[in-house]
């Protein structure tokens, strides 16, 4: 690049998939305003078509100079049109050189780049002594935050601490945030609210940290790669820190913080200590920690978990977090200190290619068709003559096909129409409801045995029907209707003399078919003859609470509504206002309470839960989509969410109500619930245009919901066009018309405003035959009820239905994501089919498996090796990112992409059980344990596969070689293969493979914290770039300070108010610092991926206010919940509080 850059207006266009090395060349020093840097591949975060970037790309290429063959672009002919004569005067930009000292220093981290003969390196560590001249003994007393264990080691290091003078708050893991005294806290390792609660309870109480130590990890554990053992090793460790760092940011406190991480089972130092693989991304998350939060000085150190002499290992301890040693990674052994060595492996020098006993062997090669697994795919087709089976998680079509696909210009009818169904069958849920009809009638069983439903009295039903007609009776009277025997009226007669308004028309009908049910008037086509009289509504209540003590204050809500009807229906009052009455709930939940007494909703709520929970533990490897619609106060919500807390899900809650979707969002938070996200919803209107992608949901729940819709038919349309093919729909709806509960519930304004008269007439309630009947004329699938027919359904009260949405797609069913999708199929389709005849070409045998989300796919694919070679030679697991992950990114996202890597290693493991193989390879990239930089997950993985490759070493059976690829992007392919050739002739646990020189102080804690360092000073701005479009200046003050925060980061002269971060030459990292600046200016959280879903100053600035509402709403029910507090203390109490309270602010 160097070489290249020495030429004046030299144009550079990088080609390949990102924008890593052009943002590399945006850096280089030698870059000058006349060069040219231009992207083909749009970034991850952008949401622009593909087509669109690389006409801009061509575009810009013609600003630049380059002729453009415009025929073959378009593909058309076209007339050429004569321009203004005055001069295109377009503006160039490039980010400027940084200062001498800052580029001296990059060069020094980075180094230069390798040989590709010098690209092999192998860890080892030396022993190495704490310098006892760095001692910090005579420093003023420090404040320690220990997140400790209730063991022994975790005690005795707190006391050395305390012994010294210095101030220990010890943190515990634990149910629930709770102060146990004033040094002591619990929270819960799953809350990243408890750390940002702990963080401020810190500082009320005058404890702020100047140092921070991280003992959770340092216990003995377990090397299991169990789901459900990762997931709380991975919430105890890599999550711990990164919530543990997003609370302490330094940015946001007054001083710099130091991080000392103390673990156990992470590092191989002796080669036979018992290794702990989950627990290795602890590391992972060190590294990172060091990049997003520069001013946090992060320290690793590992020990044995079967430490005999708790006092000694303590001691050391203590010495080497008090001291000033500038390792990251240190280890404590027998007493003895060790820190790594990282080494040039002499043994690969002048290596043999394979060796000769791989030629014409069969391998299987993981993800193969993509680098890097591709690389070692090319290296033994070409000097092995191997057998090869890749297995690849993208499309490919049928081999008589693949010359048909590679040069037709456009596809046939037949091949689009094979495509679309494979891009169906990847969104589909692999989950056949049929096949957990028994799990769902064991839990139905278990259900009634464990929490009975109380037998509803035999009468009831008949005698609150009669109290019914009773308060209908009074309200008639009480209304001036003469309602003696004899008596007739017209229907509209009636009605005008009631005046009742015309949304209440239906419970009008209601009404008049009551009385008639009971004989106390007669219907005859338009006349209503008065033919009975009913009982004393008083009389009658008073009896009936005697006789169901039970349902007494149900009787009073009764009485209460009806009497509410001559103002209510006559439009002269609101409903709300009865229901509830100055906006208090307490009277409809009482009857809600009452009527649970005899339902089976509790069994329907549990039933669902359960089922979704089979689901997401049946299907393990995929993020499991669930939008619950309507939820309301949460009645499903929060017991599915504690049930789903552990699993690989995204919940997304949904209300039509902004008021119950902030409640829930507040609830969530406080919980630690970061695998929920929350949004308005109207299900009885067209979702796609209220922001939701089509077919994007694996599982739908409404509880108690769509009979309020208008339309329950085009309800469960716009519901099935946000399922996923296969996906699982689960309805919770009562199924009887009780009077009761349409006279009371009759108040509110949906519930007659339904308009398919053809489905419903007297109540907007289906029975379960109903909603069968409908939903099988809506296509689904599989539909399961639940009271089961032969389980007398008219004697309960609720019903589940459950149903599957078809596994195909309609041909014109939101048929825009399809085309879309097709679109970039089409590209990545004749991209695998060029490597695979490139490999043929070089004399391989290649033999390709569809890879499965749950890694069934690699028995199949060890099968098809054996029987193409005789035998399997050798495997080499190729793991690369699936989605960008971030320290910023939620944790479910990045456990599931952990997660996904190390069960395809088991399922790996157990396809591969008893056959000996020459060679097998963990080969991890998309990260750098050196620098910290690249995707978190991936970056967790590779230390995962070291750890798991070492531990192997000492059992008998398969031997894995672990093979870090920390390889920069854009580097030769012949390089690439050089390495690789050198990698296959080699037998040790672990390799480094690196193309840049290794600093010396890869491993110091200063020369690291520097990396991401934003300059002191702001670097020289640089114009705007004109092809942005007219600039809108920022208006409001938070714009404008939000625009400052730009300017620091990218070095832009001015942004404009829509300017896009992407298109202004923002990256990963640099979003990471800004989010970092926010917070600091805004005190906000701002998750990464709400930052990129509009990456504008105006889209940022909405997102910032609307945190803000929340977080002033949430201020406002602490601040009811205090009032509350105080009316219940007396004066003496509340006088005791404020001397309190005035204490403690005049000591911090």
């Amino acid at each position: 690049v160097h070489e290249l850059l020495q030429t004046p207006d030299r144009v550079l266009v990088e080609v390949g998939p990102g924008r890593a090395l052009s943002s590399l060349i945006g850096k280089h020093p030698a870059l000058t305003g006349e060069h040219v840097v231009l992207t083909t591949m749009r970034h991850p975060h952008d949401q622009q078509p593909d087509r669109a970037v690389v006409q801009e790309a061509i575009g810009r290429l013609w600003l630049a100079g380059m002729r453009v063959d415009w025929q073959a672009f378009a593909g058309e002919q076209r007339r050429r049109l004569p321009l203004p004569t005055y001069p295109f005067e377009h503006q160039r930009y490039w980010i400027a050189p940084q200062p001498e000292s800052a580029a001296e220093s990059r060069a020094t981290r980075t180094g230069k780049t390798l040989s590709p003969a010098d690209w092999l390196h192998t860890l080892s560590w030396k022993r190495v002594r704490l310098p006892r001249a760095q001692a910090n003994g005579s420093a003023a007393p420090r404040s320690w935050l220990i997140f400790a264990g209730d063991d022994a080691l975790s005690n005795e290091l707190m006391r050395r601490l305390a012994d010294k003078g210095d101030q220990v708050v010890a943190v515990y893991p634990g149910a629930r945030f709770e102060q146990l005294d004033a040094g002591r806290y619990t929270l819960d390792p799953r809350a990243s609210q408890h750390y940002q609660r702990l963080q401020a309870a810190l500082g009320d109480a005058g404890h702020v940290p100047t140092e921070i130590v991280h003992l959770w990890s340092a216990t003995p554990g377990t090397s299991s790669l169990e789901a459900a053992e990762i997931s709380d090793t991975h919430y105890r460790a890599l999550f711990s820190l990164l919530f543990l760092a997003r609370a302490f940011d330094p940015a946001q406190t007054p001083q710099p913080l130091g991080l000392r991480v103390i673990t156990s089972g992470t590092q191989s130092v002796h080669g036979d200590e018992p290794l702990i693989p989950a627990r290795s991304s602890v590391w992972a998350a060190c590294r990172q920690i060091m990049r997003s939060y520069p001013q946090l000085a992060c320290r690793l150190v590992d020990i044995t978990g079967d430490h005999a002499d708790h006092a000694l290992l303590a001691e050391q301890l203590a010495d080497e977090i008090t001291r000033t040693a500038p390792d990251m990674l240190v280890a404590y052994r027998g007493g003895q200190r060790w820190v790594p060595v990282l080494e040039k492996d002499e043994s690969s020098i002048g290596g043999e290619p394979a060796s000769t006993s791989l030629d014409g062997g069969a391998y299987l090669i993981t993800d193969g068709l993509a680098l890097p697994g591709y690389r070692f795919a090319e290296e033994l087709a070409q000097t092995a003559n191997a057998r090869l089976v890749l297995t690849d998680r993208g499309i490919l079509p049928p081999r008589e096909e693949w010359q048909t696909w590679r040069d037709a210009k456009d596809l046939s009818a037949a091949q689009q129409r094979w495509l679309d169904q494979a891009l169906v069958a990847q969104r589909r849920l692999f989950f056949d409801l049929r096949a957990h009809q028994a799990f769902i009638d064991e839990r139905v069983t278990k259900l009634a045995h464990e929490s009975p439903v109380q037998a509803r009295p035999a009468n009831l039903e008949h005698d609150s029907n009669l109290l019914c007609s009773s308060y209908i009776w009074e309200y008639l009277v009480a209304s001036g209707i003469d309602v003696r025997r004899g008596s007739s009226y017209t229907r509209d007669e009636l009605l005008q003399r009631l005046g009742i308004v015309a949304k209440f028309a239906r419970l009008y009908s209601f009404m008049l078919a009551a009385l008639a049910e009971d004989g106390i008037v007669e219907l005859a086509d338009d006349t209503i003859r008065f033919v009975g009289a009913a009982q004393d509504a008083e009389q009658l209540k008073h009896e009936l609470s005697g006789r169901y003590p039970a349902s007494a204050e149900g009787f009073k809500v009764l009485e209460h509504c009806i009497r509410s009807y001559p103002e209510v229906l006559t439009g002269r009052a609101e409903p709300i206002g009865v229901l509830y009455p100055q906006g208090n709930t307490d009277m409809m939940r009482s009857i809600e309470a009452n009527q649970a007494l005899f339902s089976n909703i509790r069994t329907c709520r549990a039933l669902i839960t359960s089922l979704v929970s089979r689901i997401a533990e049946q299907t393990p490897e995929r993020t499991l989509r669930i939008l619950e619609v309507g939820a309301g106060e949460g009645n499903v919500t929060w017991e599915l969410a504690a049930a789903l807390r552990s699993a690989n899900v995204e919940y997304h809650v949904t209300d039509i109500g902004r008021s119950f979707v902030l409640q829930a969002q507040k609830h969530a938070a406080d919980a630690g619930y970061d695998f929920m996200r929350f949004d308005t919803l109207n299900i009885a209107h067209d979702p796609l245009s209220q922001g939701f992608e089509p077919h994007s949901f694996d599982i739908i729940l409404a509880a108690e919901v769509l009979h309020a819709t208008p339309d329950i038919q085009a309800t469960l349309n716009n519901l099935q066009r946000l399922l996923v093919p296969n996906g699982t729909l689960g309805i919770i709806e009562a199924t009887r018309i009780e009077r009761w509960a349409n006279l009371v519930w009759g108040l509110l304004d949906g519930w007659w405003h339904f308009t398919d008269a053809e489905l419903r007439q007297n109540s907007p309630l289906l029975s379960l035959e109903q909603w069968q009947r409908v939903l099988d004329r809506q296509g689904f699938a599989n539909i399961t009820l639940y009271p089961r027919v032969d389980q007398q359904q008219s004697s309960e009260d609720y019903g589940l239905i459950v149903a599957q949405a078809p596994q195909q797609l309609s041909a014109t069913a939101d048929s825009g994501w399809l085309a879309t999708a097709r679109e970039e199929q089409i590209v990545s389709v004749r991209d695998s089919l060029r490597r695979l005849e490139a490999l043929e070409a070089l004399g391989a045998q290649v033999r390709v498996v569809a890879a499965a989300e749950n890694g069934d796919h690699l028995r199949a694919a060890v099968s098809e090796a054996q029987q193409l070679g005789g035998a399997l030679h050798g495997v080499i697991h190729s793991v690369r990112p699936a989605t960008p992950t971030t320290p910023e990114t939620p944790p479910y996202l990045i456990e599931a992409n952990i997660q996904r890597h190390l069960r395809e290693l088991v399922a790996l493991e157990q396809a591969l059980d008893s056959i000996s193989l020459d060679r097998a390879l963990l080969v991890t990239a998309g990260a750098s344990w050196l620098d910290g930089s690249g995707d978190l997950a991936a970056l967790a993985t590779m230390c995962a596969h070291a750890a798991y490759a070492q531990a192997n070493q000492s059992k008998r059976g398969l031997h894995w070689t672990s093979v870090d690829w920390l390889v920069q992007p854009g580097v030769a392919s012949a390089a690439e293969q050089m390495a690789v050739r050198q990698i296959l002739s080699l037998d040790t646990p672990q390799i480094i493979v690196t193309s840049q020189a290794v600093p010396r102080s890869w491993n110091t804690v200063g020369e690291f914290t520097a990396l991401p360092a934003l300059p002191a000073a702001a670097p020289r701005a640089h114009p705007r770039p004109h092809h942005l479009g007219p600039y809108v200046p920022p208006q409001t003050e938070v714009e404008q300070k939000l625009a400052q925060c730009w300017h620091d980061v990218l070095g832009i002269e001015q942004v404009g108010l829509e300017d896009d971060f992407l298109a202004l030459g923002g990256d990963s990292l640099q979003a990471t610092q800004l989010l970092s600046r926010i917070r600091q200016v805004f005190s906000v959280n701002l998750e990464l991926r709400t930052f990129f879903s509009t990456p504008t100053i105006a889209g940022t600035a909405r997102a910032i206010a609307e945190l803000q509402s929340q977080v002033a709403q949430n201020d406002e029910h602490e601040i009811l919940d205090i009032l509350r507090h105080l009316q219940n203390l007396s004066p003496e109490e509340i006088a005791a509080e404020l001397q309190r309270r005035k204490h403690l602010i005049e000591e911090t």
